[in-house]
């Protein structure tokens, strides 16, 4: 059973990650659908 926060973070999640282009996704590691912080490494 789903608690009411972790649906309503779902929905969230399937509703933003429609706003990002696949462009601006990272390719090479694995990413949270949305919500995911770019990191650099210099």
């Amino acid at each position: 059973m789903t608690s009411q926060t972790l649906r309503e973070a779902r929905k969230y999640e399937e509703a933003s990650e429609k706003h990002i282009k696949t462009q601006e996704r990272p390719a090479f590691h694995l990413s949270a659908r949305t919500g995911w912080m770019e990191s650099k490494c210099f």
